[in-house]
């Protein structure tokens, strides 16, 4: 399946960095995002603490966020 958000955790990393219910993540950390094991592997090997941005389309719009990760 492709990698929408399914809900966000109030005070979690998603929530600060502004994702939300129903975007699409497109790429995360520089990689194009196409399944739910792309956004896996894409963060395989991550540390808490660094930061990755985030492109997701948020019905027509095109938005880049920057998580920290925890």
């Amino acid at each position: 399946p492709m990698a929408y958000v399914e809900s966000v955790v109030e005070g979690s990393p998603a929530e600060k960095a502004g994702l939300q219910a129903d975007d699409l993540v497109f790429r995360l950390g520089g990689r194009t995002i196409r399944t739910c094991r792309d956004f896996d592997d894409a963060l395989a090997g991550r540390k808490p603490g660094e930061e990755v941005v985030v492109v997701v389309k948020r019905g027509v719009e095109m938005l880049q966020v920057t998580l920290v990760l925890a």
